[in-house]
C-alpha cells in the first residue's frame, strides 16, 4: 500500500465516522517488556483488558514478536508465547523495530494514527517506531520503566544464560555461566522475581562490568542479545558511542538524525512514568527531591557512577539532539512516579493518565 492510499484511507475512515456520528477512540498499541508475551493470560493480557475497561471500543494491538503471521495471529498460541518471549532476549532490534513498523502499516484499524505504549524496554523500542517510522502518526507515546538512556548493570535471568548455555554454546556462554555462579551471590527473594542483579560501585561489581564492557560491544552480542542493544557504559562513552547499534542509535549520540528529531517532536505528548521502588532498572535516583532515573532520561556521569545526571543538565538535552528540549519548551514532556517496583501499575493513575493523554 502506497503512502498516499495509506492517507486516504484514513481520511475516508475518519469522515465516515464522524458522518455516522460514532468517532471510535485512538487505537493503542502496546509493547511489552523483557521476559513478556504479548497475549497470555497472566501477562499483558491483564494490562490490554484494563486499557480496554477505560477506553470502551478501544482497538488494541499488543505487540508479538513472533516474525511468523500466521503464528502472531494465533495469539494465546504456546508456540507463540514461547517464540514472543525468546525474542525479548535473542534478537537484533533494529530488525525487530522495523517488523513491527511494516505490522503497523499494514494494519488498517491504525491508518488513522494510533495511541502508543511501552511497557519497560518495549518503551525505547516504541520511541524508536516513532522517530523512525512517521506513518502512520504515532500520537501520544506513554513509557512505563523504560530505559531510554540505556542501562548500565547486568540484570540477569535464567532465559537469558539458557541462551548462551543452550543453542548459542560457546565462549560467551561459559564466561556468562561462570560469572553468575563465581561472583554474583543471588538473594533468594530476587532469584525467585527472575531479576538477580548487581547493584552498586562495589569491587565485585567492578570487575562483572569490567568483563562484560569487554563484551557487550562485541559486534556478534550487539546483533544478537537485546539488553547488548541498550547496555551504556559511561566509563567509556567513545566505546559507547561507537559500538552500540540501538540506544546510542536512537538518540543520535553520534550525529543528529533530523529525520529522528523531528519525528519525535511531532508527538502530541510524550509521558514519561517511573517506579519510586524500581530495582530493576539501574541507575535509580539522584536524591528524593531531584527524580532522575533513566525512565526520565537522567544518567550516569561520565566516569563517576556515584553522580547521576538530572534529563534537563544531560548533553542529550542540553544540545537537543532528538527533540527532548523541544517536547518539553513546548510542553508535551510529562513526568509522572507509580508507587511500588518495576512495572507494578498504579490503576487510579493509569486511567487518569489515559483520560489525560489518550483521550
Amino acid at each position: 500500500m502506497t503512502r498516499l492510499s495509506t492517507q486516504l484511507l484514513a481520511l475516508l475512515t475518519v469522515t465516515l465516522a464522524y458522518v455516522s456520528g460514532t468517532l471510535a477512540p485512538t487505537p493503542v498499541v502496546i509493547w511489552h517488556g523483557m521476559g513478556d508475551t504479548c497475549c497470555q493470560s497472566g501477562s499483558m493480557s491483564g494490562l490490554v483488558q484494563h486499557v480496554r475497561d477505560m477506553i470502551p471500543g478501544v482497538y488494541i494491538y499488543s505487540v508479538a514478536l513472533d516474525p511468523d503471521p500466521e503464528v502472531r495471529s494465533k495469539t494465546k498460541d504456546q508456540r507463540s508465547s514461547l517464540q514472543d518471549r525468546h525474542m525479548t532476549y535473542v534478537a537484533n532490534m533494529n530488525e525487530q523495530v522495523q517488523r513491527v513498523c511494516d505490522w503497523i502499516a499494514a494494519d488498517p484499524q491504525l491508518q488513522g494514527g494510533y495511541n502508543a505504549m511501552g511497557c519497560s524496554q518495549g518503551s525505547q523500542f516504541l520511541r524508536a517506531v516513532a522517530q523512525r517510522c512517521p506513518y502512520p502518526r504515532m500520537k501520544s507515546l506513554m513509557t512505563f520503566g523504560g530505559q531510554h538512556q540505556g542501562v548500565y548493570v547486568i540484570m540477569w535471568s535464567d532465559p537469558l544464560l539458557m541462551t548462551f548455555g543452550g543453542q548459542h554454546q560457546g565462549v560467551y556462554g561459559k564466561i556468562l555461566w561462570w560469572i553468575k555462579f563465581n561472583w554474583i551471590t543471588v538473594p533468594p527473594t530476587n532469584y525467585r522475581s527472575g531479576w538477580p542483579g548487581c547493584y552498586g560501585d562495589t569491587p565485585e561489581c567492578d570487575d562483572l562490568r569490567f568483563v562484560f564492557d569487554g563484551m557487550a560491544y562485541v559486534p556478534y552480542l550487539q546483533s544478537t542479545i537485546v539488553q547488548a542493544q541498550y547496555y551504556h557504559d559511561p566509563d567509556d562513552e567513545e566505546l559507547y558511542r561507537n559500538g552500540s547499534i540501538f540506544i546510542a542509535e536512537i538518540n543520535n549520540e553520534l550525529e543528529i538524525n533530523q529525520f529522528y528529531k523531528n519525528n519525535l517532536i511531532k508527538l502530541d505528548n510524550l509521558v514519561l512514568v517511573v517506579f519510586d521502588q524500581d530495582t530493576t532498572v539501574i541507575p535509580r535516583e539522584s536524591s528524593t527531591t531531584i527524580p532522575s532515573r533513566i525512565q526520565w532520561f537522567g544518567f550516569y556521569k561520565e566516569k563517576d557512577i556515584d553522580t547521576i545526571v538530572p534529563y534537563n543538565e544531560s548533553r542529550l538535552y542540553i544540545e537537543d539532539r532528538i527533540g527532548l528540549r523541544t517536547l518539553d519548551e513546548r510542553g508535551k514532556l510529562h513526568f509522572y512516579t507509580m508507587k511500588g517496583p518495576h512495572m507494578a501499575y498504579d490503576w487510579n493513575l493509569m486511567k487518569q493518565l489515559i483520560d489525560m493523554y489518550f483521550k
